[in-house]
């Protein structure tokens, strides 16, 4: 995937020539950041969701486990099956097997907060199967499969298959997905409920940056390699698949947000994930589609990656993100 740089890097792991520095920036920027769950303790948000919760509100945050607690496997499958073998260069294999890491703990975390709950794990998992939830991970699990299982029959082929896998995964999974998905657990935390449950996801979301960072530098650094992929129909499928995400997630808050139940209306809510769209369709270099102003501006922190470090008071880093 092009010729190799003459970059060397200067850091805790043997000195060898990088063909992408980023990588390894982001590997130690990773190791710096580890935490585990069991950090925080859930004991008042299990009062919380006993007597202070409404029915709907419960429902609303079923909505949200049963999503979240499949879809981080997801990508740690996606990475595992199918990303990982398409590179041969140390930092980016370091970074994706971090990365996996990261996104089974997450799903660890998930399980945490549902015994922590003291939720049905099997009811909830039932939640898990509405056509809603469903659709999106179809969506998204597509991917994989091409990528896995095609054997392509040029390099061009090729590339403009990891590239499209690169773009669902990292622009529309956890791109959009999760940085859309999170504000129903941190809304609660605007009623002064959940609070431990909003620490996690904090935790999560500040992983979730580095992820963007490093997949949006990846997916630039391979479009400058094969300029000839980025030609206009190939541009115009990207733009579609950002579509097509985001019409899932419209009909997934319709589901999950039928009412303001915790303070945040679908309306609101697929407002900020066209917001979201056209911020990740920019970041490649396309074209807005939406041209929407998000209407939750306490969100748009969580959104705009440079400033999430300062957004977070626990474990912090000093990394300025390249992904605007």
């Amino acid at each position: 995937m092009g010729e190799k740089t003459d970059k060397t890097y200067y850091g805790p792991f043997k000195l060898y020539p990088l063909k992408y520095p980023f990588a390894q920036e982001y590997f130690d920027i990773a190791l710096a950041n580890t935490w585990f769950p069991q950090e925080v303790p859930l004991g008042e948000d299990l009062i919380d969701w006993e007597s202070k919760l409404t029915k709907a509100d419960k429902q609303c945050l079923q909505h949200f486990l049963s999503f979240f607690g499949t879809a981080e496997a997801l990508v740690a499958n996606n990475i595992g099956l199918a990303k990982y073998g398409m590179f041969s260069e140390a930092e980016i294999r370091m970074y994706l097997g971090r990365h996996e890491f990261e996104e089974l703990l997450h799903a660890q975390t998930f399980n945490y907060i549902i015994d922590s709950l003291n939720l049905d794990r099997n009811e909830l998992y039932t939640v898990e199967k509405v056509k809603e939830i469903f659709e999106k991970e179809s969506f998204i699990t597509g991917y994989t499969r091409i990528l896995r299982e095609t054997k392509f029959k040029t390099e061009h082929d090729k590339i403009r298959a990891l590239f499209k896998d690169l773009w669902a995964f990292y622009g529309i999974l956890e791109g959009t997905f999760f940085f859309s998905g999170f504000l129903i657990g941190l809304a609660f935390e605007n009623r002064q409920l959940l609070k431990g449950i909003a620490t996690l996801l904090r935790y999560i979301l500040r992983d979730e940056s580095v992820h963007l960072a490093f997949g949006f530098d990846l997916m630039k650094a391979i479009a400058a390699e094969h300029p000839k992929i980025m030609d206009n129909k190939f541009k115009h499928e990207l733009s579609s698949m950002m579509e097509k995400g985001v019409q899932l997630e419209i009909k997934y808050a319709m589901k999950a947000l039928p009412s303001a139940v915790i303070g945040l209306t679908h309306e609101q809510y697929i407002m900020h994930v066209k917001y979201i769209a056209d911020r990740r369709l920019e970041a490649i270099g396309l074209k807005k589609r939406y041209n929407v102003e998000s209407p939750l501006k306490w969100a748009t922190t969580i959104t705009d990656l440079p400033e999430l470090i300062n957004f977070f008071e626990a474990k912090t880093f000093d990394y300025q993100f390249k992904i605007k």
